[in-house]
């Protein structure tokens, strides 16, 4: 997730203009690592990403695009799974985050019903992904 917490659909309009410019960021898997969300039934396994290109585009959005946050600090990373709560010490244990570099090529802009709409940037070769999310307002919202 590149940005969770955008707050109208404005920002979408605005998020498409500011990376249209913008080349397909770089970036490598750093560790996969455990999350435990309070008062939540499970745990999340990501993998943390290292990207000075993605730290990099989260501020270009911050500066010009409404939104709201409940993580203030900004850790690059992809979900892998949600698991049963308790369970997710066995998975550190035994998965291992690739050490290539590669590049992300495929920026979509996600609806909390699951639709999805691809924002375009200077380069156009499809392969991996970044997201960027928001919470419901109005009728629509951003996941």
């Amino acid at each position: 997730t590149l940005l969770y917490g955008i707050d109208d659909k404005q920002g979408l309009t605005k998020s498409q203009r500011l990376l249209a410019e913008k080349s397909y960021p770089k970036a490598s898997f750093k560790s996969i690592e455990l999350f435990k969300p309070p008062k939540k039934n499970y745990d999340v396994i990501v993998v943390t990403i290292n990207s000075p290109d993605l730290l990099k585009l989260r501020k270009l959005i911050e500066k010009n695009v409404k939104f709201q946050t409940d993580f203030p600090i900004y850790r690059p990373h992809s979900t892998i799974a949600y698991v049963k709560r308790g369970t997710g010490e066995k998975y550190l244990k035994i998965l291992k985050a690739p050490k290539d570099v590669f590049t992300l090529t495929n920026l979509k802009f996600s609806f909390k019903n699951g639709n999805k709409t691809r924002i375009e940037m200077n380069s156009r070769t499809e392969s991996e992904s970044i997201f960027l999310s928001g919470k419901e307002l109005n009728k629509f919202a951003f996941s």
